[in-house]
């Protein structure tokens, strides 16, 4: 049986952490509580922040959890209400790759690890077709998007 993700639950996020080579956290954090969440994606860079995406009604929205574990307020950084899938990666320079499908095609947004400024989305793939996409980099700094279509 195939769920589409307009009938899929919608929730809050909740973010659990286990420190390298320690136990997990018993609690979990409530790191956002709109109820209207159908998906997310969720990177680490190498200055030690965490970055969690929330797609809200075809809308992307970030929220950094700083160093000494306190979490941003979430910042919206694609607006056009149309994504239907994303995915995101930290690269090893501490830039954050955002990879939204959108009508099929991917496209990728860049929050750059030197300035903090997110940068315009540009389409890297436009086949019509894609549904789904993961992102991950490589220690050398390659980056690979992935798609299903």
């Amino acid at each position: 049986m195939q769920i589409s993700t307009d009938a899929a639950p919608h929730g809050r996020v909740w973010d659990r952490a286990r420190p390298d080579g320690g136990p997990w956290d018993t609690n979990a954090t409530l790191i956002d509580t709109n109820d209207a969440i159908n998906a997310v994606a969720a990177s680490g860079l190498p200055d030690g922040t965490l970055h969690v995406q929330a797609l809200v009604n075809g809308e992307i929205w970030d929220r950094t959890r700083a160093t000494n574990g306190t979490w941003s307020n979430s910042t919206e950084i694609d607006a056009g209400g149309a994504v239907k899938q994303l995915s995101s990666t930290g690269m090893p320079n501490g830039d954050l790759h955002v990879e939204a499908v959108v009508n099929g095609e991917v496209w990728d947004r860049v929050r750059k690890g030197t300035t903090g400024n997110w940068s315009v989305s540009s389409r890297i793939d436009a086949n019509g077709a894609i549904f789904g996409t993961y992102a991950t980099a490589t220690p050398d700094g390659t980056l690979h998007v992935g798609t299903n279509a």
